[in-house]
């Protein structure tokens, strides 16, 4: 069992250094899941661009990562900023075409790498593979939520504030 575990997280260990974003050009895999996040959450509001605290909460990172993200893609043309006239504590975000032309070339270059992979692999696999790796990520998560609440539990218990 043990064994098993340790080649587990040495292939997850091995995903993480893949360095996928070296397809990239001119732009960061975190820069790049933000554009997609922007492109998604304009086509779901159908206004005027995104709010930054909608990004942080869909892209799960906190506020102030997401502004240095968001300097970094104004740096590169890929987006302008635009403060709300009605409520100038309000900041919205969208894509530029530069922006729009650096996504669909992204996104082609993601697409294209990912069916060669999925190719050589064969469908029938890759649907068990995700099968078989949504399972992972549920019981895992569960395991941790689990955990942590304990952890909490037991700190309480201790009489420690966390």
């Amino acid at each position: 069992m043990n064994e098993m575990r340790n080649t587990h997280f040495e292939i997850l260990h091995s995903f993480r250094k893949l360095n996928i974003s070296s397809l990239m050009p001119n732009i960061t895999h975190c820069e790049f899941g933000t554009l997609k996040t922007i492109k998604q959450c304009s086509w779901e509001n159908m206004d005027k661009g995104v709010r930054i605290c909608m990004l942080a909460e869909r892209l799960d990172v906190a506020a102030p990562a997401v502004s240095r993200t968001i300097r970094s893609l104004e740096q590169k043309e890929f987006v302008i900023r635009a403060i709300d006239e009605n409520d100038r504590r309000n900041v919205f975000v969208e894509l530029t075409a530069e922006g729009e032309e650096m996504l669909m070339q992204m996104e082609n270059i993601m697409e294209d790498f990912s069916s060669a992979v999925m190719d050589k692999v064969g469908s029938e696999n890759m649907e068990k593979l995700n099968y078989h790796l949504k399972q992972l990520y549920e019981v895992s998560k569960e395991e941790l939520e689990l955990r942590k609440n304990n952890d909490r539990k037991e700190n309480t218990d201790n009489g420690q504030n966390i």
